[in-house]
């Protein structure tokens, strides 16, 4: 059957089993389960399974920020598995930037488990976890938010695996402007030893904003935001954030993203890009059709393994604010669009000491436009080994491409003979500082 709620609260050692309907009443402006967002009255032992959440967006008349379908505060041990969250926020007549629905919100949780659950149009996320520590988040499937499907803030040791997002903007209710404001795959933010593995998102949308896949980036409002329970903040002392007393705002680290598939109109694929990012790690991702770069990676250091580009406009890239990055067996095929410029390149390395080792880059450039494979825009960067190759009915800058100021590059072990004529398989500077060796296939027209 299906059961009216006006914010039914939660306590500890609640656990409902069920295959019913929970809706939240008409014109409530709340939740439809959920606990008091105040720490001194924290909870354990929570189990929900096997029903439905209709949040009644439809039928919500003020635009709070807490017409969530459930909202869980201050928790330890919760397990969520088999439920069916949808419509959740407030009618689009009310609705207003500031609204902050969710699907499911978790705030300061210790220890969970979310499994096998299905979320759909929730008014901004339809799920995230704010400064929650210990969980592991499996098979949710998230569809067609006002805005994020996956978000999460100053969370520790944190595990997405396998789950898969879309959203199609022919169903989804866009809260916000689409046209200008983004809606993120997963939006992470101040995280800390988390991970996502396996699973897929994809976007389908014609109008060009600046929605990513996965971004990493920081969460301005924690520089002043103390972890309000202590289980919280006892927790980020002993990962060893000194501060975490006083600020929960915790470094973008240990942030593995492994055999995702991201697709559709995003702008980037993964793109990691301010805040204390230290390291992002990507491994056996494929990235397919993004409007911009698969792989971006502005802030810290990437180490990619295995990551497959296809069909975006641009590959991968490093920019100049990174460093000691290292990209091994990369795989980016078909940046052939016709936006694409002499300037671009199919993995660009712009980032002092990046090392590319055996890449393997097949068609790229376009009729008008000699975009290189590989372009080496910083110091002491390489490339060690593998190749580039495209048709000669497309035009090529070449396989590598050193820019005029850049020094002491390695270019050791590359096959570059596939290029079209016109191409200069490397095309060095006027620095002496270069080591190019044992490299297959040279054609004429080589500057070295």
């Amino acid at each position: 059957g299906t059961y009216i709620a006006d914010g039914a609260e939660i306590l500890s050692d609640t656990h409902l089993f069920g295959a019913g309907t929970i809706k939240t009443k008409g014109t409530a402006d709340t939740y439809a389960l959920g606990n008091s967002s105040t720490f001194s009255s924290a909870i354990e032992n929570v189990t929900l399974v096997g029903f439905t959440v209709d949040g009644n967006r439809a039928n919500q008349t003020s635009a709070t920020q807490n017409n969530h379908g459930i909202s869980i505060n201050f928790c330890r041990n919760l397990k969520i598995k088999n439920l069916k969250i949808h419509s959740c926020g407030t009618g689009e007549t009310a609705a207003t930037a500031n609204n902050n629905s969710k699907c499911l919100d978790l705030h300061e949780v210790v220890d969970f488990e979310l499994d096998n659950i299905e979320l759909d149009d929730g008014m901004h996320y339809n799920i995230q976890l704010w400064q929650c520590v210990d969980g592991v988040v499996s098979n949710v499937r998230s569809r067609d938010p006002g805005r994020h499907l996956f978000g999460g803030a100053a969370c520790l040791r944190v595990h997405f695996s396998d789950c898969t997002g879309v959203i199609d903007e022919n169903e989804s209710s866009f809260t916000y402007d689409a046209s200008t404001s983004p809606g993120q795959g997963y939006w992470f933010r101040n995280m800390m030893d988390c991970s996502i593995s396996g699973g897929s998102i994809k976007k389908i949308f014609t109008l060009d904003n600046d929605g990513d896949g996965v971004e990493f980036g920081k969460e301005d409002s924690l520089s002043s935001d103390p972890a309000d329970w202590s289980d919280i903040r006892d927790e980020y002392t002993r990962a060893g954030f000194t501060t975490a007393a006083t600020s929960s705002k915790l470094p973008n680290y240990g942030l593995p993203v492994t055999g995702v598939t991201v697709e559709g109109d995003w702008r980037y694929g993964i793109y990691n890009h301010e805040g204390d990012n230290e390291v992002l790690a990507t491994a056996n991702n494929v990235v397919r059709g993004t409007r911009g770069w698969g792989i971006l990676c502005s802030s810290g250091r990437l180490k990619s393994s295995g990551d497959t580009v296809d069909g975006s406009y641009l590959g991968i890239k490093t920019e100049s604010g990174t460093k000691n990055n290292i990209i091994i067996a990369p795989r980016v095929r078909n940046i052939t669009s016709t936006n694409i410029t002499a300037n671009d390149a199919a993995i660009y390395a712009d980032g002092q000491n990046t090392r590319i080792v055996a890449p393997d880059v097949e068609e790229y450039g376009n009729a008008s436009s000699a975009m290189p494979a590989i372009r080496l825009g910083a110091n002491n960067c390489q490339v060690i080994g593998g190749g580039a190759k495209t048709t000669t009915s497309s035009h090529s800058g070449g396989a590598v491409y050193i820019e005029d100021d850049v020094e002491s590059t390695v270019i050791h072990g590359v096959n570059t003979s596939a290029q079209p004529a016109e191409a200069t398989s490397i095309r060095l500077n006027n620095k002496s500082s270069h080591s190019i060796l044992g490299n297959i296939g040279l054609v004429a027209g080589d500057t070295r």
